[in-house]
């Protein structure tokens, strides 16, 4: 995300985005008019501000090895989907909010932890901002309640409800419970996510082989042996397209030796806005009969809201495409999705990545091919099967 976004251009309204939600700037100008004005609190405001910038920066301490937006830097939550918006024109509605002071800055926080629990954890959705904000709707009387209660219970229970003491210590004791159960499913969950992840790849190789149907229902077993016996795989050095013995291709991870500078080089200017090339690929080969009958190329390429990531197989002519399928992506159902539906996917076998080759393409291009046409992660919506080249150069 980080790497096709300007943190300045999203706070300032320059990224494309859905109307009143691009510029945090201008929303930050809207919360000092309500707040000047008496119709807006400052308090829910300051309530969302900081528990985004907690939440972010307790799963950025925690960290993930499986999902990236762990490390998504709590600054960049303020600027992105409708945050400002949200925090600044809908949080601190009267009627659904809280309505006492501390209740406010208490029902915030509740709301800046939902939008980064939903946007870090499942990255499906990465609004979650609407979301949060129902949800702590349901418990803003609730929060009301336990402020205003009175009680008779000795020790601190005895504090009054609308005491700063007793609001910073409910608050910090939800966060701290909360912040416990995230990391402990995400410690819990890490290894099972890892296999999940690997296994879901192997699905999507077989499917864009031809070696398993859409639908179709198989074991972890039976994936794992089918891939074993019909793929091999491979790392190849993208300048040469020689095979690189010297890295293991079981353990390899392409898109993190792509963000790693150590291991990749800057791309150039492309329609797919790929900004670093990795200095290796991992290549598939489907066998028949011990020998290569299909290539299967990784594919990336910046679509409507995400950058989407896939796989092509190609002939053994390493020019005539036999099937495309992309095993992870952020796009909406409505359009961008469009790149999951099998009639969007079925002018692809039998067209040709490239069309002004004379001849076949080198090990080198047949990672890089050149001279494509339209491709559908430049325009998601576009039905005409296009060249893998701009999609992605690895």
């Amino acid at each position: 995300m980080m790497a096709h976004t300007d943190w300045w251009n999203a706070f300032i309204g320059l990224e494309a985005g859905s109307m009143g939600e691009t510029s945090a700037l201008a929303c930050l100008i809207g919360a000092a008019i309500l707040i000047i004005t008496g119709v807006g609190s400052w308090r829910t405001m300051f309530g969302v501000a900081l528990g985004t910038f907690a939440t972010a920066s307790l799963l950025n301490w925690i960290g993930s090895p499986t999902n990236s937006l762990f490390g998504l830097p709590p600054m960049w939550h303020f600027v992105l989907g409708g945050w400002a918006f949200g925090a600044v024109f809908m949080a601190t509605d009267p009627v659904s909010s809280a309505f006492t002071a501390w209740g406010k800055v208490l029902y915030g926080f509740g709301i800046g932890f939902m939008v980064v629990l939903v946007r870090v954890i499942n990255p499906a959705y990465p609004e979650g901002m609407m979301l949060a904000i129902l949800f702590m709707n349901m418990f803003a009387p609730l929060i009301d309640y336990f402020i205003v209660r009175p009680t008779s219970s000795g020790g601190w229970l005895s504090m009054a409800r609308d005491s700063t003491g007793y609001t910073i210590g409910f608050a910090v004791a939800v966060c701290v419970i909360c912040g416990i159960g995230v990391a402990g499913a995400a410690v819990a969950l890490g290894p099972r996510q890892a296999e999940n992840k690997v296994l879901d790849q192997q699905k999507q190789v077989l499917l864009v082989a031809g070696l398993m149907k859409p639908g179709q229902q198989a074991t972890p077993e039976e994936v794992t042996a089918l891939f074993t016996k019909n793929i091999r795989r491979e790392v190849i050095t993208l300048k040469t397209g020689a095979e690189d013995k010297a890295i293991k291709a079981e353990t390899f991870d392409q898109r993190r030796a792509q963000k790693d500078p150590a291991t990749s080089t800057t791309a150039p200017e492309n329609a797919a806005k790929v900004f670093r090339l990795p200095n290796n690929a991992l290549v598939y080969h489907v066998l028949k009969d011990g020998k290569t009958d299909t290539l299967i190329l990784p594919i990336e390429g910046y679509g409507l809201w995400s950058v989407l990531y896939g796989y092509l197989a190609v002939d053994k002519d390493a020019n005539t495409i036999k099937g495309i399928t992309f095993y992870a992506h952020a796009e909406t159902p409505g359009l961008g999705g469009e790149v999951d539906n099998p009639k969007w996917k079925a002018p692809w076998p039998g067209a040709r990545s490239m069309t002004t080759r004379a001849s076949p393409p080198s090990a080198s291009s047949r990672a890089a091919p050149a001279t494509p046409r339209p491709t559908p992660t430049t325009s998601t919506a576009c039905p005409a099967p296009p060249s893998p080249a701009t999609a992605s150069a690895t």
